[in-house]
């Protein structure tokens, strides 16, 4: 079911659930601009307003078309800033 989330009269769609075969997430970010960094343990992406921070282990970034991103791995944390 996607999260939304409003931050200074602005939404991020974020949808995230639980791959239990392979044992990892699955979160799903819309309206991304672009993708400041990335590491296993730290994804920053670039929104029309801010950036959102995601936190946790062995993040992938699996997907990135269409203002989407698909990253897998262990989140731990969301951030707006």
């Amino acid at each position: 079911m996607p999260k939304n989330q409003q931050t200074s009269n602005y939404s991020v769609i974020y949808h995230i659930e639980m791959d239990r075969v392979l044992n990892r997430q699955l979160l799903s970010v819309s309206r991304v601009t672009s993708i400041i960094d990335f590491s296993e343990t730290l994804i920053k992406l670039k929104m029309r307003r801010g950036s959102l921070h995601i936190s946790g282990e062995k993040l992938e970034i699996n997907v990135y078309e269409n203002r989407l991103v698909d990253i897998t791995g262990k989140v731990d944390k969301i951030e707006f800033l």
